[in-house]
C-alpha cells in the first residue's frame, strides 16, 4: 500500500470540535430566525430533523389520555393547542454542532412535561419539579457516565456537573455506551453530549480537565452548592479528599463500585461529623494518602471494597494479575448498567426526602439470581371462576332442617328453633358478615351481635348491623308463622351495644304467608341491565306498597338523569370507602378470592358473586391491595375507581327509608327491606344493594366524620348535596338501604352462609 494513502486526508482534530453546548433559537423571535437562518446557509448544518407535529400531537395525548383520538380529531386539538400560531414559528430550534444537526422541539416546559410523562406516577409531578431544581455533581465517567446518563433520562437535576480528564479508548467501549469514532475524545465531553441529545434544556457543566484541589470548589459550589455528590473516580487520594470537601459543605456522597452492585451511602447532610468511608479507612486523610505509592495504597482499596468474603473473587484474582496478563480492573457492561440504576434510584429517592441512610448496601444479582432465590411464581386461581366459591343460585345456601312435625305445646323446642333460625340465617348482611348470634333462653329468642365479631369502620353505632338483624328477624317471624308461631319482637339495642332484640312466642294456628316461600329463593343480583327495558308499573307498586305496610317509603328513580345522578353518587362515595385506610380494610376482608377461604367460615362475599369478567378480576385484585390504594389516595388519584359503581347499568335505583330517625328505625327498617327484597324475588326482579352511602352519610352528619379527612368529607358533602337533589326528603328520614333494581337474569352462583349451629345456642333450662 502506498505511504501516500492518507497523506490528503484531514487530521482527526478538524473532524470534529469538543462543543458539547447546544445553541437555541426561539421560533417566534424575529431576530433568532433571521440567526438560523445564517446559520443554515453557512453550511454549518448539514441535517435538519423537524418532529414538532408528532411533539404537538403527544403533548395533547399526554394531557387527556382518555380522549383517545387520532388522525384528523388530533390535528385539530393541535391547531386548537397553537392558537393560530404557525407550526414553524412554534417552540424552539435546537443546533448540535458536534452533529451539524438542527433540532425542532417543543418549548421547554412542554418538552419536560412530554419527555417525563412516561414517568408518572412513579414519579410524580411535584416530585418531578421538586428534582428538576437539584444540583448533582458526577465525578468520574465510567460507572458515573452511565450515571448521569440516566439521571439525565428521568430528568433527576436540574443542573449536573460532571469531571473527568480521562479520554474515550477502544477497551473502554466494553461497557460505554459510545461509538468508536469518539475513541480519543473527552469522557466528560461525551457524556455531556449524549445528555444534551437527550434533553438540550438541561443544564450541564464540564470539567474536562478533572478536579484538582484549586478547581473543586468552584465545582462543589459555583452557581450553588451541589445537592448531592456522586463520585465514581478511580484515583484513591480523590476520593478521600472529595469526601473531605463534601463532608465541610454538608453534601451527601454516593458510590456504587460496579461488584456485586455495593452502593456506599454517606449522609453528611445529616451527619457532620461523620467518619469517611464509614470509618474503614482509620484516621487516613488525602494529605497523607497522597504521598503514598501504589503498592501502599493498595491496603486501604481494599478496606474500601471490603473483605475477601464481600468482593466477587474473579475481581480479587485480578490483584494477582495486574501488570502481568491485564492492565487494569476489569468491568462489565452489565455491571455498569446495574450501578448506574442503582445509584440513579437511590439519588432520586434520598432527593426526594425518603429515609435513606448511610451505609453499604449489596444488590448482589449472584445471590438474587440464584438456584437458592428462585421465587414461587404467583397463583392465579383467585382470578379463575370457581364453581366452589359460592353454591349455585338454584340451592338454599343454608341445610332447612324438615319441618318440626306433630302437635307441639308448651316452650319453643330445638327442632323448632334450629327450623326458624335456618330462615333467619338466609337474610342479608353487609358484606354477607352474618354479625348475628341467637339465644334460646326460657322459650324466647334473644338477638344479638356476636361478641367476637370485630366491628368496621360501616358499623357506625351499629346501624348496618341492626338493619341486617332486622332482616333476619323478619325472616324467623315468617319461618314461625308457617309452623304456628306468632313472634312478639322486643327491641333492646343502644349503641354499641351487643344485644339488639328479643323475640317472644305464642302459639297460634300455622299460616304461610305470601313472601314465605321466597326466602330460599331471594338472593343478591348484580345481573346488569336496563338498556332497553323498564320495570312495569304493576311490579314497582308491588314494591312500594310493601314498603309502606311497615311505614317505609320506597322513593324509586326510573329516568335516566336521576339515575345518573345517583350513579355519580355513588362512584364518588365508593372511591372513598376504597381510598380510607380502615373501610379498605374492612372491604378488603369481605372478599372470598378462593375455595378454601369461602368455604373456611361460610362468610363474605365469593368472588364468582360479584359478575366480574376477567378484567374487573383483576381490577379487583389490585383494588384489594392497600399499598396500590395508599399511592392513589396519597396522590388524590384514582378516579377510575368510580367506574365500578358509577358504571352499572340497571332499570331503577331505589331509597327505603323509615320516617324517624333512630337506632330502632333500622331494626324496623331491616324487617321492612328484606319484606321488600322478597317481593322483588316473587315478582322476578334483580335486587342488589348498591351503595355504602345511607351508612357513610349517617357518619358524616351524626357524629362520626372523625374518621375522614378533610377533603374526604368535602367529597362526601358534594356527593351529599347531589343525593338530596334526587332524594331532597332523605336527610329528614332514616335511611335504611340504597339498592338497584333490574330485569336481569339469575345469576349463577350465591354467596355462601355458615351453619345454624355457630348461629344458635339454646340454653338448657
Amino acid at each position: 500500500m502506498s505511504s501516500t494513502f492518507r497523506s490528503r486526508w484531514p487530521q482527526t482534530g478538524t473532524i470534529i470540535s469538543d462543543s458539547y453546548t447546544p445553541q437555541f433559537f426561539d421560533a417566534i423571535i424575529p431576530e433568532d430566525r433571521e440567526k438560523l437562518d445564517a446559520l443554515v446557509a453557512s453550511g454549518a448544518v448539514t441535517t435538519i430533523h423537524d418532529s414538532l407535529q408528532d411533539q404537538l400531537e403527544e403533548l395533547v395525548e399526554v394531557r387527556a389520555p382518555y380522549l383517545r383520538v387520532k388522525g384528523a380529531a388530533l390535528n385539530q386539538l393541535v391547531l386548537a393547542h397553537l392558537a393560530g400560531t404557525p407550526i414553524e414559528f412554534y417552540g424552539t430550534y435546537v443546533f448540535f454542532p458536534w452533529r451539524k444537526e438542527l433540532l425542532h422541539i417543543l418549548p421547554k416546559d412542554e418538552f419536560i412535561e412530554v419527555r417525563t410523562s412516561r414517568n408518572r406516577y412513579r414519579i410524580t409531578p411535584s416530585e418531578q419539579t421538586h428534582l428538576s431544581s437539584m444540583t448533582i455533581g458526577v465525578i468520574g465517567l465510567s460507572v458515573g457516565s452511565a450515571t448521569a446518563l440516566t439521571l439525565a433520562l428521568e430528568g433527576i437535576g436540574g443542573e449536573l456537573r460532571i469531571a473527568d480528564f480521562d479520554v474515550l479508548s477502544l477497551s473502554n467501549t466494553n461497557r460505554l455506551r459510545s461509538p468508536i469514532s469518539n475513541i480519543g475524545f473527552n469522557k466528560a465531553v461525551l457524556c455531556a453530549r449524549e445528555m444534551c441529545e437527550i434533553n438540550p434544556y438541561l443544564k450541564i457543566k464540564v470539567f474536562p480537565t478533572g478536579l484538582q484541589e484549586d478547581n473543586f470548589e468552584a465545582f462543589l459550589t459555583n452557581g450553588g452548592k451541589l445537592d448531592l455528590l456522586i463520585e465514581e473516580c478511580d484515583d484513591l487520594p480523590m476520593k478521600v479528599f472529595s469526601r473531605e470537601r463534601a463532608r465541610e459543605h454538608g453534601i451527601p456522597v454516593i458510590m456504587e463500585t460496579s461488584d456485586k452492585g455495593m452502593l456506599d451511602v454517606e449522609r453528611f447532610d445529616k451527619e457532620p461529623e461523620r467518619p469517611l468511608f464509614h470509618g474503614l479507612m482509620g484516621d487516613m486523610d488525602s494529605k497523607r494518602i497522597r504521598v503514598l505509592g501504589p503498592k501502599e495504597r493498595m491496603p486501604y482499596q481494599l478496606r474500601i471494597v471490603g473483605t475477601r468474603d464481600s468482593v466477587s473473587p474473579r475481581l480479587l484474582a485480578c490483584l494477582f494479575e495486574m501488570g502481568r496478563t491485564t492492565r487494569s480492573w476489569p468491568q462489565l457492561a452489565s455491571a455498569i448498567s446495574l450501578g448506574a440504576g442503582v445509584a440513579a434510584d437511590t439519588a432520586r429517592r434520598l432527593l426526594l426526602g425518603e429515609t435513606i441512610p448511610s451505609g453499604r448496601f449489596y444488590v448482589d444479582l449472584t445471590k438474587l439470581v440464584s438456584p437458592e432465590a428462585s421465587a414461587a411464581l404467583p397463583d392465579w386461581e383467585i382470578l379463575e371462576p370457581s364453581e366452589a366459591v359460592s353454591q349455585s343460585a338454584t340451592t338454599s345456601p343454608v341445610a332447612i332442617p324438615p319441618v318440626p312435625e306433630g302437635e307441639i305445646t308448651g316452650p319453643l323446642g330445638r327442632d323448632e328453633v334450629e327450623y326458624i333460625i335456618a330462615h333467619g340465617c338466609l337474610a342479608p348482611s353487609g358484606g354477607n358478615s352474618q354479625a348475628w348470634h341467637f339465644t334460646l333462653r326460657d322459650g324466647r329468642i334473644d338477638c344479638s351481635i356476636p361478641t367476637t365479631y370485630d366491628w368496621t369502620h360501616m358499623d357506625f353505632e351499629g346501624r348496618s348491623l341492626f338493619v341486617a338483624m332486622g332482616a333476619a328477624v323478619q325472616n324467623i317471624v315468617l319461618a314461625a308463622k308457617s309452623i304456628g308461631l306468632e313472634a312478639e319482637i322486643i327491641p333492646t339495642m343502644r349503641p354499641g351495644s351487643e344485644a339488639v332484640c328479643s323475640i317472644n312466642f305464642s302459639r297460634v294456628a300455622p299460616v304461610q304467608a305470601r313472601l314465605f316461600a321466597a326466602i330460599p329463593k331471594r338472593m343478591t343480583n348484580r345481573q346488569q341491565s336496563g338498556v332497553g327495558t323498564s320495570l312495569t308499573n304493576v311490579k314497582i307498586q308491588a314494591l312500594v306498597d310493601t314498603a309502606s305496610r311497615w311505614g317505609a317509603k320506597l322513593s324509586i328513580v326510573t329516568d335516566e338523569d336521576r339515575k345518573r345522578k345517583v350513579a355519580n353518587v355513588i362512584g364518588a362515595v365508593d372511591r372513598v370507602r376504597i381510598l380510607h385506610p380502615g373501610l379498605h380494610k374492612d372491604l378488603g376482608n369481605e372478599i372470598q378470592w378462593t375455595r378454601a377461604e369461602a368455604h373456611k367460615t361460610g362468610r363474605g362475599i365469593g368472588i364468582d358473586t360479584l359478575g366480574m369478567d376477567a378484567t374487573d378480576r383483576v381490577g379487583a385484585y389490585l383494588m384489594t391491595s392497600w399499598p396500590v390504594m395508599e399511592v392513589l389516595r396519597d396522590l388524590n388519584l384514582g378516579e377510575d375507581l368510580k367506574r365500578m359503581g358509577s358504571g352499572f347499568k340497571c332499570n331503577a335505583y331505589a331509597l327505603l327509608t323509615m320516617p324517624k330517625k333512630g337506632l330502632q328505625s333500622y331494626l324496623q327498617g331491616g324487617r321492612a327491606m328484606e319484606e321488600v327484597w322478597l317481593e322483588a324475588t316473587l315478582q322476578n326482579i334483580g335486587f342488589c344493594p348498591s351503595s355504602s352511602s345511607p351508612f357513610m352519610f349517617a357518619r358524616l352528619e351524626e357524629g362520626g366524620d372523625n374518621i375522614y379527612s378533610e377533603l374526604e368529607k368535602q367529597t362526601l358533602k358534594a356527593a351529599r348535596q347531589e343525593f338530596l337533589d334526587v332524594f331532597p326528603k332523605a336527610d329528614k328520614e332514616c335511611e335504611i338501604l340504597l339498592f338497584r333494581l333490574s330485569e336481569a337474569a339469575a345469576p349463577e352462583t350465591r354467596s355462601l352462609r355458615c351453619p345454624v349451629s355457630e348461629v344458635l345456642t339454646i340454653c338448657d333450662r
